[in-house]
């Protein structure tokens, strides 16, 4: 996976391979969630609040691991046993000298899904054992294999980051976030909207109007497994197993994420496109096993902070920068669909803004409505940049093209009009 084109060649090898149900599939998760009792008995827990301890005498090491919440084909259970001083994990029905007290859920048998990882059993000079990730290190524990796979998560950690720099502009993405645009920095200033629940920029298809979605980022609870992250030369690509609105599947979704199984959402990043310095290729990738007829995908969603306040829209047609007025609400926006245009949001003094850009479907592009939001409730303020697509999304991979940029007002419509006149799309 040296060079990013045979990233994506392989990523579609794996995709096919994967014996794939047929249609999209919503899986329930249990999340498992690694406690210390009495800073002595590290145990696995699925809901801390059904426990004889409180967050307090227990405190979390964080997510462990998505696993499907009952059986499915080719999962097995994993049980938890307790012998008075520890807690074990373990596959097996009985284990010597401990007390069955049920199963955390039905992880797979075996490495079967794309974003699955192998879980560990740790266990310390003591005889304590603890759940791990293979890429854990946790002080005097050995692991072991557990013969089983789950979606690894990222402990207490909010922040795994994979950044890139070219053409004065230095992004990062957030491997706990699904692989997230989490941050944009051009000129010394940051522009994104990195809040953890709200992310920085991803992708996100809404389904059967509004009802359904997979998201890259997540629901504002949990976050979409990773299954890539990589960087070759100016490119950047991630790739994630999308979240499904849990709250449709679930009467408690914070601790029951669901995820589309068998999908893959993310996007790949070209900084210094063509050479155009702060201009960058925001090529949103998606794998569906069956064709959506109608969706509303957003490509990308970018939030901004709330000091970038003043909104234009911009034809490259007519040349025409028209300047709106958005207020403070809820959800306030305004829209428009160009033939070849875009939108860009700015701070009052019009130095610093961020553009994006992008061609009609009518035109043979991508998207179909652009939008600028600005969100002011829930003592929550920011501003938004829709890149809307909403006609249907055909099985299989595809592909599909906005283009972000950043500098003065001014500066941002001349890369508007630079990408026009290069009939890129």
């Amino acid at each position: 996976m040296k060079k990013l084109s045979a990233s994506l060649a392989t990523m579609m090898v794996l995709i096919v391979s994967v014996p794939f149900a047929i249609s999209q599939t919503p899986l329930t998760l249990n999340i498992l969630e690694r406690v210390n009792v009495g800073g002595t008995d590290r145990m696995t827990t699925v809901d801390i609040s059904g426990e004889a301890c409180s967050p307090e005498t227990c405190p979390s090491d964080g997510q462990s691991f998505y696993v499907p919440t009952g059986q499915e084909p080719g999962t097995l259970a994993l049980y938890r046993f307790y012998n008075g001083p520890d807690h074990l994990d373990s596959t097996q029905t009985s284990v010597p000298g401990y007390t069955l007290e049920g199963p955390n859920g039905f992880p797979f048998g075996r490495n079967s899904l794309l974003g699955l990882a192998r879980l560990y059993e740790g266990v310390n000079a003591t005889g304590d054992h603890a759940l791990m990730r293979q890429s854990e290190q946790l002080a005097g524990y050995m692991k072991r294999p557990l013969g089983a796979f789950g979606y690894p998560r990222f402990g207490n950690q909010t922040e795994s980051i994979l950044s890139l720099s070219a053409g004065a502009v230095k992004i990062e993405s957030n491997r706990v976030s699904g692989g997230a645009l989490w941050r944009w920095t051009w000129n010394g200033k940051q522009f994104l909207n990195n809040t953890y629940n709200q992310g920085g920029s991803f992708a996100s298809l809404f389904l059967n109007g509004y009802t359904d979605y997979i998201n890259e980022n997540g629901d504002g609870c949990n976050h979409a497994p990773i299954v890539s992250a990589l960087n070759a030369g100016s490119k950047q690509l991630t790739l994630a197993i999308p979240l499904a609105n849990a709250s449709l599947y679930s009467d408690n979704p914070c601790l029951h994420p669901v995820v589309w199984k068998d999908a893959v959402l993310g996007k790949q990043i070209t900084l210094n496109f063509r050479g155009m310095g702060p201009v960058a290729q925001y090529k949103t990738v998606v794998w569906l096993p069956n064709a959506i007829s109608a969706a509303d995908f957003y490509l990308p969603i970018t939030s901004l902070g709330a000091e970038f306040n003043r909104y234009f829209f911009y034809d490259a047609e007519t040349l025409q920068l028209d300047e709106r007025f958005i207020a403070d609400a809820c959800e306030d926006y305004q829209s428009s669909s160009p033939n070849f245009g875009g939108v860009i949001l700015s701070d009052p003094s019009g130095q610093y803004a961020m553009g994006a850009y992008g061609v009609n479907v009518s035109q043979g592009g991508s998207l179909s409505v652009l939008s600028l939001v600005r969100h002011a409730c829930e003592e929550i303020t920011f501003s938004r940049i829709d890149v809307i697509r909403t006609i249907g999304i055909p099985a299989g991979y595809s592909s599909y093209n906005a283009y972000l940029m950043t500098g003065t007002v001014q500066q941002v419509r001349g890369y508007m009009d630079a990408l026009f006149k290069a009939g890129v799309k």
